[in-house]
């Protein structure tokens, strides 16, 4: 698989090339969708490693990305009147990351709601060596940007992430 900062895929798991199977590497197996970027200068802290913000903009970025290639881009969502939105983030960092590396962001959704107003999804940052320096949960909702409340997106937007359920995927309660 091509590797280029930039470049994305939706696959199974299990089809990765580069990530060493010997090391347990807490990765999720199921479909993925995969975006690769290059640490950058700008984005190290005072001692060497990558801002944690860094990591919540490249899962909301990647996030983003799966929609857009699916065509649910910005304008689209906005013509639906519909956006997501992040109601809260968990960042378990487990390896370093520093300038230069290449790292990897799986994305995968784990959960809706019955209704499909709220959503739950894991991000994972793999090293080139495919050990796992950080997973991210988030937990969000639609947003109806006229009603400015949660609301149920619509059908074919939701539909866009069948292909990226994880293997744990469950019905969020309430």
């Amino acid at each position: 698989m091509d590797k280029d900062p930039g470049h994305a895929m939706v696959h199974g798991a299990d089809s990765v090339e580069g990530v060493l199977r010997d090391q347990p590497s807490e990765r999720e197996t199921g479909n993925t969708y995969e975006k690769s970027f290059e640490i950058r200068f700008d984005e190290i802290d005072f001692i060497g490693h990558l801002h944690n913000t860094r990591y919540l903009e490249y899962c909301s970025h990647t996030r983003y990305c799966h929609f857009v290639e699916q065509g649910w881009d910005l304008r689209r969502m906005g013509e639906h009147g519909i956006g997501a939105v992040s109601l809260t983030e968990e960042i378990r960092y487990r390896r370093e990351v520093r300038l230069g590396d290449l790292i990897t962001v799986t994305y995968q959704i784990t959960g809706y709601s019955a209704d499909g107003k709220r959503w739950r999804s894991r991000a994972q940052m793999l090293r080139r060596d495919g050990a796992v320096a950080a997973t991210v949960t988030t937990n969000g909702a639609w947003f109806g940007l006229r009603s400015r409340r949660m609301e149920a997106p619509p059908p074919e937007l939701l539909s866009v992430t069948d292909s990226i359920k994880s293997e744990d995927f469950v019905v969020l309660e309430g």
